[in-house]
């Protein structure tokens, strides 16, 4: 397979793909940083998720990391996630809940620039924690868009179901869909 070099080489890569050639894909990445400029809101606190193409088959995301940003834990809502580290390092934290919901660690790995992770339903929960000495980005790539998904409290050992709505829940967002 070729290098993909742009976005939307990405976005037509990802078309005109099945979703077992995602890993593919995303070991030939060579998009420049820069290409993601347009596409970076950054939140004075908090990670941003910023649409980089939205369609029914799938979902491109730029996830901005500022230091120590981590998300929930959660899982993803019976969708397909790859989660490919543009920039800074992310560690992915996976769990499994036992019959009592209290979460058991399965693993952990730091990400580094180029390294990419695959999650999916059976793979149970995880979250993602910025460790880098600054900010972090990274590309996210859904096959079917996530529209909800599992959060796990862990001061409470529960689990809520959560709707979501990228554009209403962060008004810093993107929206660009080359259809």
């Amino acid at each position: 397979m070729q290098k993909v070099v742009s976005i939307s080489q990405l976005i037509t890569s990802i078309k005109d793909s099945e979703w077992k050639a995602i890993d593919q894909i995303l070991e030939n990445l060579a998009i420049p940083l820069e290409a993601f400029d347009e596409f970076q809101k950054w939140k004075t606190e908090g990670y941003s998720r910023n649409y980089i193409y939205k369609s029914e088959e799938f979902e491109l995301l730029l996830v901005c990391w500022n230091k120590n940003d981590a998300s929930v834990i959660h899982d993803h809502g019976g969708q397909k996630c790859w989660v490919y580290q543009l920039d800074g390092e992310i560690m992915e934290n996976r769990y499994e809940l036992d019959d009592n919901l209290n979460l058991k660690s399965t693993m952990n790995h730091v990400y580094k620039k180029g390294d990419y992770s695959f999650m999916d339903e059976s793979m149970g929960f995880h979250n993602l924690a910025n460790t880098s000495a600054g900010r972090a980005m990274t590309l996210h790539v859904y096959m079917s868009p996530i529209l909800s998904c599992n959060v796990y409290d862990s001061g409470a050992c529960m689990v809520s179901h959560k709707n979501l709505d990228c554009q209403s829940e962060n008004n810093n967002e993107v929206v660009f869909n080359s259809n």
